[in-house]
């Protein structure tokens, strides 16, 4: 399930509603907005970020490496790679996997 930036502010936009938080559209884009923006400069000065029920981001190093590759018949070197990692605390993984089901789970409800 594909969530567009759009329904993301209108998902948060919802649950802010029913929190009796009133905020309007661009308000709520702006909160996203600038909520990434800060968890991006942490990740950025090497830090990792908590957020709570929620989990902690960081970055994952890959270190350089060297493989075979079985279509040219070579040995390569793999570059260093940096991902972005997540990891969810027990509740917020509960939450992904009420989601994990099929489309047609989603329907009989």
């Amino acid at each position: 399930m594909k969530t567009t930036t759009n329904s993301l502010v209108i998902l948060v936009q919802e649950a802010l509603k029913a929190k009796s938080i009133n905020l309007s559209q661009n308000g709520t884009r702006e909160v996203i907005r600038t909520t990434f923006e800060v968890i991006l400069s942490e990740l950025d000065k090497g830090r990792s970020v908590s957020i709570r029920e929620f989990g902690r981001f960081h970055w994952k190093r890959s270190k350089a490496s060297r493989g075979y590759n079985v279509h040219t018949k070579e040995i390569q070197d793999i570059e260093e790679r940096w991902r972005l990692r997540w990891n969810p605390t027990t509740k917020a993984r509960r939450s992904v996997d009420e989601f994990s089901g099929t489309e047609e789970d989603l329907l009989d409800d």
